[in-house]
């Protein structure tokens, strides 16, 4: 066996036992986590395990119906998600070592593989959210792409295609690359056949991966989801979809916005990959660059640089839309939607390592002192204008704690510096030492982050108890109440783990009063210092929670569905409505007025279920019925509300105000000009009486 044999199975050897001790590690670290991002986890979970995938608002189907079979581990389903997660993460690593191996040699590409592994991004594997799936089999796709050219053009087209249907598949994120797709593959078509009809292979390749990735897709859906997995965005991402596309208006007011949002995630990445971008820039604007790189490594650089092109627009857009959620949402710098391509940025450093035809360019050098100020005007202005966190920017956040931002500033001005004077030495420094201590500075911040998630909070105390009171029948029949919006509530649901479990948002400190109590539910939870009515007596209480049995006087006598609102002869005529719907009816103005066939009860109970439109959201609506007059609130999701009054046994009508009636168009949404604020999908009538 010669010496270089003997070296690639050592190398080997070590590769995969470095990759078996990642994989412990990351187990280990994320066991007994209890979970950390709401809303996401509790969708996806949610989705995955409690409903069918046709009742999934999220067209992740594949992800959804994998990590379904986590409820097969009971309790444990997310220890289960987890390991599956980490699973994913590392099975990346054999694939990113042979997109860098042909590049930069077998040492670095193992090196690159590994700290890729190693950094910040590992942080998703403790989540129930489909980050990881999404990061292996992009890698898996950058892989094809490279690998993969010695293919016809129409097999080409249909294997590229039918991994990018698998991502579509997997979280629908993956649509914003098709366009990035299409243009790399005109690009490859030009550098491979530039003398053999390219634009015709390159016509040929697109049809055949557009064809393989609809079909994937569609399939995957229809199979898993039914007709429902056909709709592409899925309900949650559709309506985004409308809301920021809908009007040139709200696309003019969007600009301001998106514009703040691409600065700050410019800047963020030249503060985290200056190298990567310098070399890139490089490779760009000199030929002499071009013909020195290794064979591919331009054909690469398209690739990240059009994929990172379409992701970082599609956050950007993203970004904007959540301008009415307040200026905090607009400041937040959400990298978890293209840090995936992190590692292809490595690799790209690492490749200049290979070559050491280099004095000092003046390109190189006109490049690196540019990339040196822009990483410097990033450190200086980045982090007090944008907000960073660990989940959205796991890599920046980690990096920009102190010690590490100490350690980090001088080494990278030190690498750029390096790789200006020789460039192989630069791309050695950055693979050696400042790759090193960026992903060893995000493993140590996600360890703190993870130290605190090691204790249960309020929510989850109240959760767990909650499910272990109430069993599994009672949990369904169970409504959550506590500070909201926010996470809480959603985090206790989590615990009860049953489909038909609810939440009911509170302000901080408010009481549950009367009219929030569903006579359809058996059990509230109220957590926090929220006044319980007088009448309602806990079965359980702690000082952070209450768990009381519901007891209510509706005695329901009638029924108006506001699909079919006269079909049951209830209702003689109704006032105020827009057109009925397959749902139930808007208003249509200030007011609504229903007026029944009979008197209605002295001791009258209404329960009606309904949502607001818009900034009707969180104010007074008023009810009156006779001379009595009862506001109640909803939010934009379906909600329940009980009131009761007491009549003279002649009264015939009740009526509803809107606060602010508004339209749809006036939000945003183009071609619908009604003027609308509630929107009623059943009114039940009752008699109060007591239990």
């Amino acid at each position: 066996m010669s010496a270089s044999q003997l070296l690639s199975r050592k190398l080997s050897v070590i590769f995969w036992l470095a990759l078996a001790a990642i994989f412990a590690w990351i187990v280990v670290r994320n066991w007994g986590l209890y979970p950390m991002v709401f809303a996401d986890e509790w969708h996806y979970s949610n989705s995955a395990r409690l409903h069918p995938l046709s009742e999934s608002i999220l067209p992740s189907y594949l992800f959804l119906a994998l990590y379904g079979l986590t409820s097969l581990l009971g309790q444990q389903f997310l220890e289960g998600a987890r390991i599956l997660n980490a699973i994913f993460l590392v099975s990346a690593a054999p694939f990113l070592y042979l997109i860098a191996q042909p590049l930069c040699g077998r040492r670095a590409a193992a090196l690159v593989a590994l700290l890729s592994l190693v950094g910040a991004v590992n942080s998703y594997t403790a989540y129930f959210m489909p980050e990881s799936m999404y990061f292996f089999l992009f890698v898996v796709l950058s892989w094809g792409v490279m690998a993969w050219r010695a293919l016809a053009p129409w097999r080409y087209g249909i294997a590229v295609g039918l991994v990018l249907g698998v991502m579509l598949a997997t979280k629908v994120h993956a649509l914003f690359l098709v366009p990035a797709l299409v243009v790399f593959l005109l690009c490859r078509s030009y550098a491979d056949y530039r003398q053999d009809g390219w634009l015709a292979k390159a016509a040929v390749m697109i049809v055949c991966a557009l064809a393989a990735t609809a079909l994937v897709r569609f399939a995957v859906g229809y199979v898993l989801a039914g007709p429902t997995g056909l709709n592409l965005y899925g309900n949650f991402y559709g309506g985004l979809a409308n809301s920021t596309t809908s009007s040139t208006e709200r696309l003019l007011r969007l600009l301001p916005p998106a514009l703040f949002s691409l600065q700050g995630h410019l800047l963020a990445l030249a503060l985290l990959l200056p190298l990567p971008l310098a070399r890139m820039a490089l490779h760009a604007a000199s030929a002499q660059a071009r013909r020195d790189s290794p064979a591919g490594l331009g054909l690469l650089m398209v690739y990240t640089f059009l994929m990172l092109g379409a992701a970082l627009a599609m956050t950007v857009m993203f970004t904007a839309s959540l301008l009415d959620g307040g200026p905090a949402e607009t400041t937040r710098l959400h990298q978890r939607y293209y840090n995936f391509l992190f590692p292809l940025l490595f690799i790209i450093a690492a490749a200049s390592a290979t070559r050491d035809k280099d004095g000092p360019a003046p390109a190189r050098v006109i490049v690196a002192v540019l990339s040196a100020a822009l990483f410097l005007l990033a450190a200086m202005t980045l982090q007090p204008a944008y907000l960073i966190s660990h989940v959205d920017s796991p890599e920046l956040f980690s990096i920009l704690r102190k010690h590490a931002f100490q350690l980090m500033v001088p080494l990278a001005l030190a690498t750029l510096a390096l790789w200006a004077w020789r460039a192989r030495l630069g791309a050695t420094l950055f693979l050696c030492l400042l790759l090193p201590v960026i992903a060893l500075s995000g493993a140590n911040a996600t360890r703190i982050m993870f130290k605190g998630a090691l204790a249960a909070n309020e929510y989850d105390r109240a959760g767990i108890a909650a499910r272990q009171h109430v069993g599994r029948e009672g949990a369904n029949r169970l409504t959550v109440v506590g500070d909201g919006p926010g996470p809480g509530p959603l985090r206790a649901l989590f615990h009860i783990d049953a489909p038909g479990a609810q939440h009911q948002d509170l302000p901080p400190g408010a009481p549950l009063l009367p009219e929030l109590v569903s006579p359809r539910r058996d059990w509230i939870l109220v957590v926090g210092q929220h006044a319980l009515p007088p009448d309602m007596v806990p079965v359980l209480r702690t000082p952070e929670f209450a768990l009381v049995k519901v007891k209510t006087g509706h005695r329901p006598y009638a029924v108006i569905k506001m699909s079919r609102p006269l079909e049951a002869g209830v209702l003689l005529r109704h006032e105020g409505f827009s057109v009925v719907e397959s749902w139930g009816m808007w208003s249509a103005g200030k007011e609504v007025r229903l007026h029944l066939a009979q008197a209605l009860p002295k001791a009258l109970t209404v329960l009606i279920k309904a949502r607001a439109l818009g900034p009707n959201a969180g104010q007074d609506f008023v009810m009156q019925v006779g001379s009595q007059r009862k506001t109640f609130r909803l939010a934009e999701g379906e909600q329940e509300r009980l009131l009761s009054f007491d009549t003279d046994g002649t009264v015939t009508s009740i009526m509803i105000e809107v606060p602010q009636p508004i339209s749809p168009e006036a939000l945003g949404h183009k071609g619908d000009s009604r003027t609308l604020g509630i929107a009623l999908a059943e009114v039940e009538l009752g008699n109060a009486a007591a239990d």
